[in-house]
């Protein structure tokens, strides 16, 4: 997914490079959002996020409305929300690195995007795509027995 770079195929590969050069793989892929579409859009947290057109001071990003249902938030909020204030993001062109918390306290430079590296699995649960892994891993020869005995027809009571 990429609507973060309005077309412009040559910031795509600056950034794509800035990315991998930050230590963080593109084996997965890499979703590219700008800010002001963040609550407008799933994010699948185990994929890492490319964050453009980052809000500067006075900019019309700064003062974002709507989220989607369901949603608690937008922009920065949602990022914590999602990936927690803690997690560790790398500032782009500069490749600074820091947390979500410090980063939301003061404007972006223009021209700055961040990146998120990808949460684990189990960290990841907020997705709807952490659905599969998660009955993948209660299913598995370790997991809970309870669910490895499930069928549809087992479940279809509960419906």
């Amino acid at each position: 997914m990429t609507q973060g770079l309005g077309g412009d195929p040559a910031a795509l590969a600056a950034h794509l490079a800035a990315v991998q050069g930050a230590g963080v793989s593109l084996d997965r892929g890499v979703t590219v959002l700008p800010f002001a579409q963040l609550a407008h859009t799933a994010i699948d947290p185990r994929i890492p996020l490319l964050v453009t057109h980052l809000p500067t001071e006075g900019s019309a990003a700064a003062q974002q409305v709507g989220t989607l249902p369901g949603r608690s938030g937008a922009g920065w909020a949602l990022l914590a929300r999602i990936y927690g204030v803690t997690h560790e993001v790398v500032v782009l062109p500069s490749g600074a690195r820091n947390t979500l918390e410090a980063l939301a306290a003061v404007p972006a430079d223009a021209g700055a995007a961040l990146v998120l590296p990808p949460l684990p699995p189990l960290a990841a649960l907020t997705s709807p795509w952490a659905m599969p892994w998660l009955s993948a891993r209660l299913r598995a020869e370790d997991g809970c027995p309870w669910d490895r005995e499930q069928t549809h027809g087992s479940l279809a009571k509960h419906l």
